[in-house]
């Protein structure tokens, strides 16, 4: 029995071109319309068997199969090096649902948000690995704590930025399918009663009557989009308080009081993630006492909080993709 490595390309792994470039859709498509290249490759090795790896030339092939054959036949986007990842077009969802004669998913505004947060949250589970098995070898736990705070502050850093990021892209998706400022009303209230308030208070930068055509048409959706963008820079932390304002003020809903899973409610859900929160703040502002080398944040904690923030942004991005 041998563990050694092949190599070989799609083909010679007996996977034609037209069947890689159909493996990539699909999981293109699972994940909401876009990929990465490096997840393309390893979705497509999986499917050549065990210790079984793409060679240089077959990851070279596979990539003209998906920048050549795919988009020539107009089920991918060009490459685009300002938004990069490979985009489905409607054409490519409808190609891959009929091949496989069921859907696997479907297009989502938020897709890459959650793609990009994943992608973050592999980098904080290679840092656990790292310190697992750092920490199997024996070497002194002194030197293997930063694996473990470093892993909790980058997984909230990348929950806030998941959560901004998603939360803009549905508040102007809504803005943009809207007629009425009545099916925003809360929202349009806010900006509206922030003029009210500086015309009132005769402030020195109060809107003068030529600032007011600005609200005809369509224009108070602008407004209402550039609260938005002053409220996500303005958010302190991403914790439930926050996002419940947030949610309640421009998607009229409450989208926190929806968390929950399994054994999870929706108020356990609220408070793990604001514990979450609170202790990286302490890592990320407060220098620990390095006399003292046993740390109250165990691997295991690290190691949930993952998990836990994984399921969290899932079901967060499915509430927010639910309210389009």
């Amino acid at each position: 029995m041998t563990n050694q490595q092949a190599y070989l390309t799609g083909v010679e792994a007996g996977l034609s071109e037209i069947d890689q470039m159909k493996i990539a859709l699909e999981l293109i498509l699972k994940q909401g319309g876009v990929a990465t290249t490096s997840q393309i490759y390893e979705t497509v090795e999986e499917r050549l068997g065990k210790n079984v790896h793409l060679s240089d030339q077959g990851k070279h092939t596979l990539r003209r199969v998906i920048n050549t054959r795919a988009v020539k036949a107009t089920y991918i986007l060009p490459y685009d090096k300002s938004n990069p990842g490979w985009q489905l077009t409607k054409a490519g969802e409808i190609f891959i649902t009929n091949t496989l004669g069921y859907s696997v998913g479907r297009i989502r505004v938020t897709a890459r948000t959650l793609v990009n947060f994943q992608l973050a949250l592999k980098d904080v589970r290679g840092l656990l690995d790292l310190y697992q098995k750092a920490h199997v070898t024996g070497k002194q736990e002194q030197g293997l704590e930063f694996f473990k705070r470093s892993s909790l502050i980058l997984t909230i850093t990348a929950w806030e930025t998941f959560f901004e990021d998603t939360f803009r892209i549905c508040v102007i998706e809504k803005l943009r399918k809207v007629t009425s400022p009545a099916e925003m009303q809360a929202a349009f209230n806010v900006v509206a009663v922030d003029w009210y308030t500086s015309i009132s208070q005769k402030h020195s930068k109060s809107p003068k009557p030529p600032d007011f055509v600005k609200w005809t048409g369509d224009g108070w959706k602008q407004i209402v989009e550039n609260r938005l963008l002053d409220d996500l820079s303005d958010l302190n932390t991403p914790k439930s308080e926050n996002i419940k304002t947030l949610s309640e003020r421009y998607l009229d809903v409450d989208i926190t009081a929806q968390w929950g899973w399994g054994n999870v409610s929706s108020s356990q859900a609220r408070t793990k993630l604001n514990k979450l929160i609170q202790t990286r703040g302490e890592l990320a502002h407060k220098i620990g006492n390095y006399f003292e080398f046993k740390s109250r944040l165990k691997f295991q904690e690290c190691k949930d909080a993952v998990g836990f923030v994984e399921k969290l942004a899932e079901q967060t991005e499915a509430i927010l993709e639910s309210l389009l």
